[in-house]
């Protein structure tokens, strides 16, 4: 049986997320035929590790989503919003991280063990939550389930990696500063990170909570289905540099049985119970770092609220909370069979019809090599190996993918370069090309 394999992209390759998506990649065996890192002009060039091969960085432009299955957006919303949409004319799906899309209403906010049904409606992008939010639920939504949420209290306890490298970078010189009684110096922070917290993530609105509070908000509402969910949120920075901890307050409709709360956590696939509080037992950060689940603990009967429970989450903002989340969806929509282009761009015929594809001889030259570089990177490809008598012995070795093939090193430059007038007809083609040799090897 031939299991299919995908040409991925990463447009931020050289940030804090890029790298734990190409790290995720290959610890997860998630089925990569080719992979392409993206980021700015600045980082072009650069040379990537990726499981002992050296990949280089391309800057991220339109054109270089040609041909792409899937495309990780791990960069800043501008970004996103600049260049998702040209991946997504270009038949990518776009998986993205940033704020962007999230409040989008045609765009899924989705965390794979809560909404993955959210995915069969996609166009082209989905967008994953803040990363305080992806932890916070996973202790909220399994309680949801079984009582039925109806107001939430977040405090969060925010590592300065949900900032990025800079700030990573900023705490660990501001420790060792202080070490040797040197004085502090600050850039990415309005206060001292070092030995201090800050309550302040994210800019101030007209109304005094920060946009991560809003956005914490907005989007449990949207993950969870709950558009009159009440919440509120408050956000602080703490200089711990990798995991999130989230203290949840929540009341329900139904009355809470404690007994009864602790065993839905220990049954939810993304969390896991740490809560023997007479055995000093409960999450931490460090404990929770680059740990797939969240930890949930700290359960305890609230004393303010009625039908209430007061609970503790730790968990990994670099992977629950961003890369780890992105690439459980494209996981779970591949083991669900849920189609990752948009709807828009499946045509019903491989070649389409007269009204949607003007098919001209450069088009068909261009499907043509499409459709034979996707077959070699799906098939087994014989190659002639030089015997002690010329070209003589015939042997099968594994899949080779479309870098590796003679089309692509050679033909793909000139004929790209050809064919740049025909952009918007070729993004057409090639999902036609990919969909007939699919059809034709029987691989979906």
């Amino acid at each position: 049986m031939n299991i299919k394999s995908y040409l991925i992209g990463i447009v931020g390759a050289t940030g804090a997320v890029g790298q734990e998506l190409i790290g995720l990649l290959t610890s997860r065996q998630f089925p990569v035929a080719e992979l392409r890192l993206f980021a700015s002009p600045c980082s072009a060039g650069r040379s990537v590790d990726m499981g002992g091969k050296k990949l280089t960085v391309q800057e991220a432009r339109p054109d270089a989503f040609y041909g792409l299955d899937i495309v990780f957006f791990a960069a800043e919303g501008s970004i996103a919003k600049a260049l998702a949409p040209e991946a997504v004319k270009r038949g990518c799906l776009v998986l993205d991280k940033s704020s962007a899309f999230r409040m989008c209403a045609d765009v899924p906010l989705v965390v794979p063990e809560i909404n993955l049904e959210a995915t069969r409606r996609h166009q082209g992008i989905i967008a994953s939550p803040n990363c305080s939010t992806a932890v916070a639920l996973m202790g909220l939504y399994p309680l949801h389930q079984r009582f039925g949420v109806k107001r939430a209290i977040f405090s969060t306890y925010q590592s300065v990696s949900g900032t990025g490298l800079d700030a990573i970078n900023e705490l660990e010189t501001q420790i060792h500063a202080y070490v040797k009684k040197e004085t502090l110096q600050r850039k990415v922070y309005p206060y001292q990170i070092a030995f201090n917290v800050i309550p302040q993530v994210g800019s101030f609105g007209a109304d005094n909570y920060t946009d991560e509070e809003r956005k914490m908000r907005e989007e449990s509402c949207k993950i969870l289905g709950l558009p009159a969910l009440k919440i509120s949120a408050t956000c602080v920075r703490v200089p711990v540099l990798r995991a999130h901890s989230v203290a949840v307050s929540a009341e329900f409709g139904k009355p809470v049985d404690l007994t009864e709360a602790r065993r839905v956590i220990a049954a939810f696939p993304g969390a896991v119970l740490v809560d023997e509080p007479e055995k000093l037992s409960y999450p931490t950060q460090l404990d929770f770092s680059r740990v797939e689940k969240c930890g949930v603990g700290r359960m305890r009967l609230d004393t303010a609220l009625d039908k209430a429970l007061s609970f503790w989450v730790s968990g990994d903002n670099l992977w629950k909370g961003a890369a780890m989340n992105s690439i459980q969806i494209a996981e779970a929509m591949v083991r669900e069979g849920i189609p990752l282009r948009a709807p828009e761009f499946v045509t019903k015929w491989p070649l389409g019809d007269a009204a949607s594809c003007s098919l001209g001889l450069a088009g068909l030259q261009w499907f043509v090599f499409r459709f034979f570089g996707r077959l070699a990177q799906l098939v087994r490809v014989p190659r002639l190996h030089r015997g002690g008598r010329g070209f003589d012995s015939l042997s099968v070795h594994q899949p080779v993918s479309v870098p590796d093939c003679f089309c692509s090193r050679f033909l793909f430059p000139i004929m790209k370069f050809v064919f740049a007038a025909w952009k918007n007809f070729l993004a057409q083609t090639e999902v036609a090309a990919d969909r007939l040799c699919e059809n034709f090897l029987g691989s979906d």
